[in-house]
């Protein structure tokens, strides 16, 4: 089977992204930055896959209405998309991995910057047995695989502390208690407030190609 790359996300709509961002630049001009992030991050993630040949997948976690710039955006790149399940981001995570027969990767479209070379790495290190993250500047996780053989449902662990300082090493230990080997990529940056914007709009002056649409939201902003 072939090994999969997963972009999780959910599509933008008023209210429901970035709230801690729209706390500082407002709920509408939150929306578009979460539009530019999602296709910045979804065009890294297409593109890294056809390289690579793996497979690309965006869970997407369902708007409340339907959305048709969301179908265009599918359309324009060629995603395949899957609604995410119930539960927690743990169980959502758990139920997109899904078996174990093959090296998973997932990641978020919080850094529209991701390097490809970290998701090349991350499915480079996934042997069997083994699993990996990249650590986020916040304590949580840019990008997490799972090797052949890694059972997803570790990601459902209750003592997991989604969303806090501790995610990383909750995550870390629940994979290790599951008996998975976990390799610790470079780590980088994701987008949740204002700092992390600021920190975005200096790497994209350097160079505006690693995530164009937010990088001409920034020039616009």
């Amino acid at each position: 089977m072939t090994p999969r790359l997963l972009l999780f996300s959910k599509v933008p709509s008023p209210g429901q992204v970035k709230t801690r961002l729209a706390a500082t630049i407002g709920c509408a001009a939150a929306t578009e930055l979460a539009w530019a992030l999602l296709h910045d991050s979804a065009q890294v993630a297409q593109s890294t896959a056809e390289a690579i040949g793996v497979r690309c997948e965006l869970h997407f976690g369902r708007p409340p209405e339907p959305s048709p710039r969301f179908e265009r955006l599918l359309a324009e790149l060629g995603l395949r998309a899957l609604p995410q399940g119930p539960g927690g981001l743990g169980e959502r995570l758990a139920a997109g991995f899904g078996g174990a027969d093959v090296p998973r990767v997932a990641m978020g479209s919080d850094s529209p910057d991701l390097p490809s070379a970290l998701i090349v790495e991350a499915f480079g290190v996934l042997e069997p047995g083994a699993a990996c993250l990249a650590p986020a500047g916040d304590g949580g996780y840019v990008l997490i695989g799972l090797g052949p053989g890694v059972s997803a449902a570790a990601l459902a662990d209750p003592k997991i502390e989604w969303s806090s300082a501790r995610t990383l090493a909750d995550t870390r230990a629940a994979l290790e208690r599951a008996g998975a080997e976990v390799r610790v990529l470079p780590a980088w940056r994701d987008v949740d407030d204002a700092a992390d914007l600021a920190a975005l709009r200096e790497r994209l002056a350097l160079d505006p190609g690693a995530a164009p649409r937010t990088a001409a939201w920034l020039a616009e902003s």
